[in-house]
């Protein structure tokens, strides 16, 4: 498979949006989970990406998986799904992002006519990926990865070191924490759908690819943004490294 590179916005801000979609990211994450955006916000997100012709999608929490219907009317392209511990849950997910007869999103036509629609919109079929970020979750790859229409798992590092009863951190010498994202690319490359891992910067996406991902989430605006101020920074007081209080 060819190889992805996401963007993911925290911020709202039209210009960090825009900034985010002229940079040459293949998709960019607009996270409703644990960013500033509300559905106001996201939607004029998407709105922005679509008019600059990035694919945008959100990451919601499992517990707003009925509200997902409202994101695909403003154009978001698909959706990631935090915490999924089971095929069931997930099949939940993408239930909601079809039409009727083969699931059950109500028609509301995208952005309400204004952005294009295949003839039969049977054939919508946005994405939908599923966070491997639990015990549960880590246990049951195989099973969330062969539910039909599950597009991808993407692994949440920070709450898959937590599950572990490790500190929320990008990159662990733990057994279980390795052996888990060892199984999403595994399971990922026999069923034929992508995997992603979330990357503390550049580098860090580089290996995670080398290892046998296909698509990284490099860091996020804010985590860029931090980076790049504190490095400025101590370039500017001549000192020898950044003081950052955790990686985003």
């Amino acid at each position: 498979m060819d190889r992805r590179y996401w963007g993911w916005a925290l911020s709202s801000d039209p210009f960090v949006i825009e900034s985010l979609a002229r940079t040459g990211y293949d998709l960019v994450v607009c996270d409703v989970q644990h960013g500033s955006m509300g559905f106001t916000e996201a939607s004029r997100a998407i709105q922005i990406l679509d008019v600059a012709g990035v694919a945008a999608m959100i990451r919601i929490s499992r517990l707003e998986i009925a509200s997902i219907p409202r994101y695909l009317d403003f154009g978001a392209s698909g959706v990631v799904i935090a915490t999924v511990d089971d095929g069931p849950m997930i099949a939940n997910a993408i239930q909601v992002t079809r039409y009727q007869p083969d699931g059950i999103r109500s028609y509301g036509g995208a952005r309400f006519g204004l952005a294009k629609e295949p003839v039969d919109v049977g054939e919508v079929r946005p994405a939908v990926w599923a966070m491997i970020e639990t015990k549960e979750g880590s246990s049951s790859i195989d099973d969330i990865a062969c539910v039909e229409g599950v597009s991808g798992l993407l692994v949440g590092p920070a709450d898959l070191s937590r599950a572990f009863g490790l500190p929320p951190t990008h990159r662990r010498e733990d057994p279980d924490w390795n052996r888990a994202g060892a199984t999403v690319i595994d399971v990922a490359r026999h069923r034929g759908i992508r995997s992603c891992m979330t990357a503390a910067n550049g580098e860090d996406a580089a290996q995670w690819l080398a290892a046998g991902f296909t698509d990284v989430a490099i860091s996020s605006d804010i985590g860029h943004l931090r980076i790049a101020l504190a490095r400025e920074l101590t370039i500017a007081r001549g000192e020898g490294s950044m003081d950052l209080a955790f990686e985003v």
